[in-house]
């Protein structure tokens, strides 16, 4: 039995293990001690001797494109990621060196190719969004400085010259870090131009990874999402959550604190207001949300078994993404930004859990029109258990779940499917 389970989760593992313009990887509360990103996308790297030290894939690429010996040590700088746009290599490497502590010689890092600190992601909505991916996922070569590089037209011959050069030895340095590079900017772009279209690439990734063939020690979340209105096929900017395509936003980002310290400052209040000995409500929690643009919400639904999620999850995905249900049917907008399916647990847990978001869980037109999206999606009988249950995500992030000592129900909508 133990075989057959391995056998069964082979195909997604040797998936996981390269490069697609079809999907990326998300490494779920995993910081990049680079660039303080979070979540890392695309690839990671860890160091090999050090604990806790992770870099992205732009971080390592800068690292090998500034291997020199450091001229000078130092503390921290508050803003060192802006060092890596000068043009002087030694000082790239300063900044790095003082940023990431292990950057001694005989540290190395490693690509991480397992683990279950992670969530696979489809991106759907634009036609560039794979070429984007690809640049995430390590695909291009240039290092992160060269995208804020003074612009070509503003550069004299000779310093245009030199960035070609620094471009082109970042090449050959991300091609000999493993897995790093798996072609050059033209190969990308040539797969972009020869991409299938979103519904296709959807089957494609649907079929790669399904619910019951995917373990939870390899992979937490399987998750479609929208990309950027920007075109280029990023995941939204309020993503940065420890839940894969959940976040925590208004939606679009907005100037001012980061979702971390919003939920932070949310938290604080929270804890001042349980202390102060009146008894707190849902209304309560509901001013906070708006305080602090902490909006985001999901409705969730549940599989018994691996079957039950293999057949729900393409209904649930190809609504999600809109238009992508199958040739002779009507295009359809795109149900919400995003939804995730958890992968297959340990026995005796057959279970999993789907979650559709919705972008503001206050707007009670929006969040109806997603559940009635949801029970046309899911044809009657494919589910047993139809409980369609909706929760605000500041509930999770205050601590808000069954029995909680404020007695507030941990769902504050409930439907259920056709």
């Amino acid at each position: 039995m133990a075989a057959d389970q391995t056998d069964r989760f082979e195909a997604a593992r040797e998936a996981l293990r390269h490069d697609s313009r079809l999907w990326h990887t998300q490494h779920l509360d995993i910081t990049c001690d680079g660039c303080e990103a979070e979540p890392i996308v695309g690839h990671r790297y860890k160091c090999c001797v050090c604990e806790d030290i992770d870099l992205c894939g732009s971080c390592m690429r800068a690292l090998w494109t500034c291997c020199y010996p450091p001229l000078k040590q130092g503390g921290r700088p508050r803003r060192w990621v802006a060092k890596l746009h000068s043009r002087d290599l030694a000082e790239k490497w300063a900044a790095l060196q003082t940023a990431v502590p292990c950057l001694h010689p005989s540290h190395k890092f490693q690509k991480v190719v397992e683990g279950p600190e992670r969530a696979v992601v489809f991106t759907f909505g634009h036609s560039s969004s794979s070429s984007s991916i690809a640049s995430s996922n390590g695909s291009s070569a240039a290092p992160a400085a060269a995208a804020s590089a003074p612009d070509a037209t503003s550069s004299s011959p000779q310093e245009q010259k030199d960035q070609q050069a620094d471009e082109a030895a970042a090449a050959l340095a991300a091609v000999s870090l493993q897995g790093t590079s798996s072609s050059a900017a033209a190969g990308a772009q040539e797969a972009a131009a020869a991409q299938p279209a979103d519904g296709d690439q959807l089957e494609q990734f649907l079929a790669t990874f399904r619910p019951s063939a995917c373990s939870c020690s390899d992979v937490a979340w399987l998750v479609v999402e929208q990309g950027s209105s920007d075109g280029s096929g990023a995941p939204p900017a309020s993503s940065g959550s420890s839940s894969a395509a959940g976040g925590s936003g208004s939606g679009a980002a907005a100037a001012g604190p980061s979702l971390e310290e919003r939920v932070d400052a949310a938290v604080e209040e929270w804890e001042k207001l349980a202390t102060s000995g009146r008894k707190l409500t849902a209304a309560d929690v509901d001013r906070l949300a708006a305080k602090h643009r902490i909006l985001k919400g999901k409705w969730m639904l549940f599989a018994r078994s691996g079957e039950e999620a293999d057949a729900a999850w393409p209904a649930v995905a190809r609504a999600v993404c809109g238009g992508t249900a199958g040739a002779g049917q009507a295009a359809a907008p795109p149900l919400c930004g995003s939804a995730k399916v958890s992968s297959t647990a340990p026995p005796p847990d057959n279970s999993h859990v789907f979650c559709c978001y919705v972008d503001n869980y206050q707007d009670a037109t929006d969040v109806q029109r997603v559940c009635r999206g949801l029970q046309r999606a899911i044809p009657a009988g494919l589910l047993q258990d139809k409980r369609l249950l909706f929760k605000p995500d500041i509930y999770t992030h205050l601590g808000i779940y069954s029995r909680n000592e404020w007695g507030i129900k941990p769902s504050t909508q409930e439907a259920r499917l056709l």
